[in-house]
């Protein structure tokens, strides 16, 4: 299945900012993680993809399948990403990398522990667990949960509770699956500018 995601056509938003910096201004992907940690991935991802059309001029085509986690309705997840170019004006891949290298970075650490505590607070798990014990599946999981964009990885946290099973602590394969399809997006724009799906490496994050 093949469908296209725009967003609705504002022209006043092409000079606007991306998440408070004009297009163009220079360190864009400098910006503290934990401001994009603070975003819902919906508006993120609506808004890379209009920044992509109207300051980029390339618009996001996406080949789509959809998933059925467990507890969970369908997701769907970007399994391809074309990027479609202006007929007469030439594309901006520079900008374009740098909105997109930052639609990806993960949240600083204390904000992904923050939310595993809020997590851990509203399920329950299993029992006779120590504190050392918490404190090594906290490291283990921040360390995973920082491959992936940090408002994803915030709202997926957040909403968890609400879900049908939400009454548990998840697996890692049942919230890697729902990050996995929500992070698909971007990743797949990434690999289509010939940039890589984590863009920093795991001693640069934070």
């Amino acid at each position: 299945m093949t469908s296209e995601i725009t967003g609705p056509l504002r022209l006043d938003l092409v000079a606007e900012s991306w998440i408070g910096q004009p297009h163009g201004a220079a360190g864009v992907e400098r910006l503290p993680s934990a401001r994009l940690a603070e975003a819902r991935h919906t508006e993120t991802d609506r808004n890379l993809f209009q920044a992509l059309r109207l300051s980029c001029r390339l618009l996001p085509v996406f080949s789509e399948r959809t998933i059925y986690p467990e507890g969970e309705g369908g997701i769907d997840m970007a399994v391809e990403a074309r990027l479609v170019r202006h007929p007469e004006k030439p594309a901006d891949e520079a900008m374009a990398g740098r909105l997109v290298a930052f639609s990806l970075r993960p949240a600083p650490p204390e904000t992904i522990a923050r939310e595993l505590y809020r997590l851990r607070t509203l399920t329950a798990g299993k029992r006779g667990e120590t504190q050392e014990d918490l404190e090594m599946i906290a490291a283990v999981w921040i360390e995973e949960l920082s491959c992936y964009p940090g408002d994803i990885v915030a709202t997926t946290l957040r909403e968890w509770p609400r879900r049908v099973n939400g009454k548990w602590w998840p697996t890692w394969h049942e919230l890697s699956r729902v990050l996995d399809a929500r992070a698909s997006y971007r990743r797949s724009i990434a690999a289509s500018l010939g940039l890589p799906a984590d863009p920093l490496p795991r001693a640069a994050k934070g």
